[in-house]
């Protein structure tokens, strides 16, 4: 149980950090994030020129947390489909591995 939890918890870190921080290559998250309204500036937001997402699916790629918490529901469920294992370890593993990941995204960035 610990492996998977580790294994999925990894994995789920590693997709979310690329999906919501990393241009990828050939700017494929880059652009990901671009379709989806998410528009980087050079300006804190104590700054005026500030301007939060609106859309939807840009306001969830901004936060790790959200992404995250997609990617290891997806991660876990082709985790126990594929390697083997009942639904019922999904209780476990999800949760895990969100933690897992919130974790070292919050420590890396």
């Amino acid at each position: 149980m610990i492996d998977s939890i580790l294994v999925v918890g990894l994995a789920t870190f590693g997709v979310t950090y690329l999906v919501c921080y990393t241009d990828g290559p050939k700017d494929i998250f880059k652009n990901l994030r671009k379709f989806a309204g998410v528009e980087y500036f050079m300006i804190t937001p104590d700054d005026e020129g500030y301007k939060p997402p609106t859309k939807f699916f840009a306001k969830l790629l901004i936060c790790h947390w959200c992404t995250g918490t997609w990617i290891a529901i997806l991660l876990s469920i082709l985790y126990v489909l594929l390697v083997g294992g009942n639904f019922i370890s999904l209780v476990w593993i999800i949760p895990a591995s969100l933690g897992l990941s919130g974790i070292l995204c919050e420590r890396i960035t």
